[in-house]
């Protein structure tokens, strides 16, 4: 289970992730995130995120690579986009390759 806070100021809403970002949670924080950057920067506290299967990494990844400011990462956390990352680099340097 996945709770969402999330606080708004002039210029950043802030979400915190507390619990596990699995299944139908990634589709609800995708859906909050898109929401609240209409117009505002959005910075996700991952601070008690305990836990992320693959599809989450993959949002928290993607939406880093879209300027979002992700912070307060476990080292478990920290490690699997980490690891997500240099899987999307080398899988596309063997789609150059081809």
């Amino acid at each position: 289970m996945l709770r969402l806070i999330h606080s708004k100021s002039m210029r950043l809403a802030t979400v915190a992730l507390d619990g596990k970002l699995v299944g139908p949670s990634v589709d609800e924080v995708r859906a909050t995130v898109g929401y609240l950057r209409s117009g505002q920067k959005v910075c996700l506290n991952l601070q008690h995120l305990s836990y992320a299967d693959a599809p989450g990494i993959g949002l928290l990844c993607a939406m880093r690579g879209e300027g979002i400011l992700l912070v307060g990462a476990t080292l478990l956390i920290d490690g699997l986009i980490k690891l997500h990352g240099d899987q999307s680099a080398r899988s596309a340097d063997v789609e150059e390759l081809r």
